[in-house]
């Protein structure tokens, strides 16, 4: 794999192949009452049918290693 280092810390890097992730392997099927829009390749909203959403909300940033 090609990376470009972080000047500033030689632990980050950013990739330069931004393609979208499209596996199945860890999908988990949202509850029978919810919903989900994808309105690009990066974004996905879940939300329960029927129910008040904030328009304003909070989201998750997930990060792990390899072997974790």
């Amino acid at each position: 794999m090609d990376y470009n280092f972080n000047l500033e810390h030689p632990f980050f890097f950013t990739n330069n192949d931004y393609s979208t992730d499209t596996s199945i392997k860890y999908q988990v099927s949202l509850p029978f009452n919810w919903h989900e829009v994808m309105n690009n390749d990066e974004w996905v909203y879940q939300y329960p049918i029927g129910k008040f959403v904030e328009r304003q909300g909070w989201k998750i940033h997930i990060s792990s290693e390899y072997n974790s």
